[in-house]
């Protein structure tokens, strides 16, 4: 960026599950320095709070007057986003999830619009050799959830299950591998390929009952978004199998 004569300002305050405070004090930064475009690197809460700041910087108001789907008026700034995780997958969906006081508890909020999709990602699996066991772990199950729950949405359809099961078969495939050899990179490239593809099937689908439900296990009793995923994908499973998903037996 130096090289190119690009002023470029830093924001190094992003916490895990961004805070609507956090996202305010980043857009006065961006709006302050008159930035035109925002770079989120990082995991998946930070490629979501450079959407956010991406938001606030060409619309009025407050965050959460844009909590919810469809709200955004204006074109938020054009955001380049590059995980250094491979789990969330928010360089290629139009969804960013930020965290609220309400009533004395922290709750998580999503904002979902076709506007949020980031106009550049750049997936580097050198980005991701350094990241520990603990990390790998919880980024992969979330990517593995992203993928399982697209299949099984209702909002499914051949395109969207073409993403999610080649995910599942990546990552079923690689993520152990990944935590044996944290620093091969062809391994990495399998897991970042993985995670870019389950991000892609929730793009058109959404999640379903596991991502609903993680969020209070995340907020309330501080379990690791990925760790919340895992607690509850087996049970999600049994119950769709119970209910007959034709989905399920073909896995």
């Amino acid at each position: 960026m130096k090289r190119a004569e690009v002023e470029t300002f830093i924001f190094e305050g992003v916490e895990a599950n961004p805070s609507v405070g956090t996202i305010n004090k980043a857009t006065k930064l961006a709006k302050e320095k008159k930035c035109e475009v925002i770079v989120g690197l990082g995991g998946g809460s930070s490629l979501d709070a450079a959407k956010g700041i991406a938001i606030l910087s060409a619309n009025p108001g407050l965050l959460v007057d844009y909590f919810g789907r469809n709200r955004i008026k204006k074109n938020p700034l054009p955001v380049v986003a590059i995980p250094t995780t491979a789990g969330a997958g928010s360089e290629v969906t139009p969804y960013a999830v930020f965290t609220r006081r309400e009533n004395r508890r922290i709750r998580k909020k999503i904002i979902a619009d076709s506007s949020l999709f980031p106009k550049i990602a750049l997936a580097d699996p050198e980005l991701t050799l350094s990241l520990p066991a603990s990390i790998t772990a919880d980024t992969g199950i979330d990517a593995f959830s992203h993928a399982l729950e697209s299949y099984l949405s209702n909002r499914s359809y051949p395109l969207s299950d073409t993403f999610a099961s080649q995910a599942m078969k990546l990552l079923f495939n690689y993520l152990p591998k990944a935590m044996e050899n944290p620093k091969e990179v062809n391994i990495r490239s399998h897991v970042l390929y993985a995670s870019l593809l389950a991000g892609m099937a929730i793009a058109q689908t959404g999640t379903i009952l596991v991502h609903a439900m993680s969020y209070r296990l995340t907020t309330d009793l501080g379990l690791s978004h990925g760790k919340a995923c895992a607690l509850l994908l087996p049970s999600v499973c049994e119950f769709n199998l119970k209910e007959g998903h034709p989905k399920l037996t073909l896995l």
